[in-house]
């Protein structure tokens, strides 16, 4: 999946503004999916995004999709998510996004997507991070990077 936003950097953000997002390619239908689950797809959206103090980014779109049809999930959808996005700490970030997405033409009418990942740094070429997603079943993950 290749994605574009145009949105700033998080330690440079203005008060607020309009942003958006595109993507293109593939994505795994759901989380629950076990076989013939990688959907094509295109898919624009248009937002805000504000910052109510300097550590807290807070953002809203709505937009819309084409795809191929797979397992009854439609042609096409619209959807609306938020995005909250939090420096805790200089060494502690976090970011919480949750979608709703109504499918068009498909035996599947809607799903509700939740995904919160959180950063912690241990020096500057290393981090851990836990993840939480939510898409129809749940993936619970704790990864430990190393960077150079």
């Amino acid at each position: 999946m290749a994605t574009i936003m145009t949105s700033p950097p998080f330690h440079n953000r203005p008060k607020s503004g309009a942003s958006l997002a595109t993507n293109a390619g593939g994505e795994h239908q759901n989380l629950a999916c076990k076989d013939d689950c990688l959907i094509a797809n295109i898919q624009a959206d248009k937002g805000y995004a504000i910052s109510l103090v300097p550590e807290l980014l807070l953002a809203g779109y709505v937009g819309a999709g084409l795809q191929d049809n797979r397992n009854g999930s439609g042609n096409s959808f619209v959807r609306a998510s938020a995005a909250a996005a939090i420096n805790i700490s200089n060494d502690l970030r976090s970011m919480l996004g949750i979608e709703h997405r109504e499918y068009m033409a498909g035996t599947t009418d809607t799903t509700n997507k939740l995904k919160l990942t959180t950063r912690y740094q241990l020096r500057q070429d290393a981090d851990l991070r836990f993840s939480y997603h939510k898409d129809t079943a749940e993936e619970i993950s704790l990864a430990l990077g190393f960077y150079w």
